[in-house]
């Protein structure tokens, strides 16, 4: 994690990596602007923050993001020094194997 965050700070992205986000990023506006609950969200959002309302349809700025952009934001955001610590932890829905539930064994019934 370490060495992709250096290589951010010093080399910042590809164009082919910049270009596959900003798909992703139009992919997902699109279909989330067919949803009631993101205009609800984004309304709630551009209130509470003081943000023009007429910029929720189209969030992102006109030009893209260059390599330049991403390098400048990385060395300012994710200094040299700063240490990032990532814990993931299951997600409360999920069952354990049935095997690994709370009170039973593998090894099968008693007899």
């Amino acid at each position: 994690m370490q060495a992709i965050l250096e290589a951010v700070r010093e080399e910042g992205a590809t164009g082919g990596e910049l270009e596959r986000v900003a798909q992703i990023q139009r992919r997902r506006l699109e279909s989330q602007l067919q949803r009631n609950r993101y205009w609800l969200e984004q309304l709630e959002l551009y209130h509470r923050l003081g943000l023009p309302v007429d910029r929720i349809g189209s969030p992102y700025p006109a030009e893209p993001l260059t390599a330049a952009d991403l390098r400048e934001a990385a060395a300012a955001y994710v200094p040299k020094d700063t240490v990032i610590h990532i814990t993931q932890m299951p997600a409360k829905d999920v069952e354990p194997p049935a095997g690994l539930r709370r009170g039973t064994t593998t090894a099968g019934p008693a007899r």
